[in-house]
């Protein structure tokens, strides 16, 4: 039997999107009361891996997060201020 995209996605996502978005969260010290989500998809990194890609902000501070679908591990993360309005509305 031939796996299609979303037959491999089940097998291989063992971490939801809400579960990312608190390791994300936890990793940066915060609650979800006190952000604002602006991304939270699943998607297919280098043609390798699956990664929640998590991005958020906390007052004029941006947060991405990328996390392991299959593991919750923090693959990459990273958090700048943003100078003016249009940068973070």
């Amino acid at each position: 039997e031939r796996l299609g995209y979303s037959d491999i996605t089940l097998q291989i996502n063992k971490i939801t999107i809400d579960e990312a978005k608190k390791i994300a969260l936890a990793d940066a010290k915060l609650e979800e009361k006190d952000v604002t989500f602006v991304k939270a998809e699943l998607e297919l990194e280098n043609n390798s891996r699956l990664v929640h890609d998590v991005e958020f902000y906390s007052g004029n501070v941006e947060y991405e997060y990328e996390i392991n679908a299959s593991n919750g591990a923090i693959v990459s993360s990273s958090s700048e201020i943003c100078v003016n309005y249009y940068d973070y509305a």
